[in-house]
């Protein structure tokens, strides 16, 4: 007799998997997906994959319907989203292509505002960076060379960061548009600290949490 009153489950999002990196799943949803822990049914047609699984939204791109996503550790999906992952990306530190190279100072993968006169609209978003490069996405692409830029640090708290680099590679993604790896000259010593800072302090939380502050007062 109570049926009437209990509320209805809702049902799971689909979303679409349009790209995947070893360590991050790009999908495609046309219902918002809230950051954080929750059920989605991925769905990718060359993979004959349709399946309702747990996912961590860790960055949301609602107005363009794109949203980055990691997986659990014990995922099987990992394994069978390895075809996946673009062998001609390179890092943003060097311009020779390295899937597994080792960093110089731990990356965070997180979008933040990249600005440049030389980018195409002037502005784009970072896929990963640290104090050395910065990887971003782009429509066109730039050429090789010498490069200000401006980096918008996700947090009210912090300035942004002036610095200058080097676009040392640009290529085509295999999904779309183009990848550019920026290596940046050395930072003032405040600057890249308080990057360091940043990079370690939501590198530590899941869900990219911001609790303490970066600059020493």
């Amino acid at each position: 007799m109570f049926s009437a009153f209990m509320k209805k489950p809702q049902p799971v999002p689909a979303a679409e998997v349009v790209g995947f990196d070893g360590e991050i799943v790009e999908l495609h949803c046309k219902g918002p997906l809230e950051v954080g822990w929750q059920q989605v049914r991925l769905t990718h047609a060359e993979l004959q994959l349709d399946r309702e699984c747990k996912v961590s939204v860790d960055q949301a791109f609602p107005e363009k319907e794109l949203y980055w996503v990691s997986l659990p550790a014990d995922s099987m999906l990992n394994e069978e989203l390895k075809s996946l992952i673009p062998e001609d990306v390179p890092s943003a530190e060097n311009a020779e292509p390295a899937w597994e190279e080792k960093r110089r100072s731990p990356r965070l993968v997180r979008s933040i505002g990249i600005m440049s006169p030389v980018i195409p609209g002037f502005r784009t978003v970072s896929y990963d960076f640290n104090r050395f490069g910065v990887r971003i996405r782009l429509r066109e692409a730039v050429p090789l060379g010498p490069l200000k830029l401006r980096l918008d640090l996700d947090d009210h708290r912090l300035d942004p960061i002036d610095a200058t680099g080097t676009v040392v590679w640009c290529a085509e993604s295999p999904e779309k548009g183009f990848w550019a790896g920026i290596s940046l000259e050395p930072l003032p010593e405040k600057a890249a600290e308080i990057i360091d800072s940043f990079v370690a302090e939501v590198n530590s939380y899941e869900q990219g949490v911001l609790t303490r502050g970066y600059q020493n007062d």
